[in-house]
């Protein structure tokens, strides 16, 4: 229940990223939106290390993509720093799972081409 929780959030903030291009009217809701989707991406992290079976559903919802779009979205703000790196951190743990799902070189070619240019791996 928690990890689906976590994982509503995290498209509930993928929406908000990709809403219009997400231009925040004020500085204060930037920053909120920018720390509360780093924490969830901690909360996701620690998840998803303490057991593969969470780190599997994640893979399964789709969470490494949602979240290399996050990263393509905060890169380009000010201040998403914080975010990229706890979302890197995020991708590193599912990569394995996301290998073991696809069992191809269509998962090496995603990592090797979109995650080295949005997240600087």
């Amino acid at each position: 229940m928690r990890l689906r929780m976590q994982m509503d959030m995290v498209i509930d903030q993928l929406s908000q990223c990709l809403d219009a291009g997400r231009v925040f009217k004020e500085k204060e809701d930037e920053v909120r939106f920018l720390d509360t989707a780093q924490k969830t991406f901690a909360r996701l992290c620690s998840l998803c290390e303490t057991d593969a079976h969470f780190a599997e559903v994640a893979v399964l919802y789709g969470v490494a993509y949602i979240t290399e779009t996050m990263c393509s979205w905060s890169k380009d703000n000010p201040g998403g720093e914080a975010m990229t790196q706890e979302a890197q951190h995020l991708v590193k743990i599912l990569h394995p799972h996301l290998e073991k799902l696809f069992k191809s070189t269509v998962v090496q070619d995603w990592n090797a081409v979109s995650l080295s240019e949005l997240l600087g791996d």
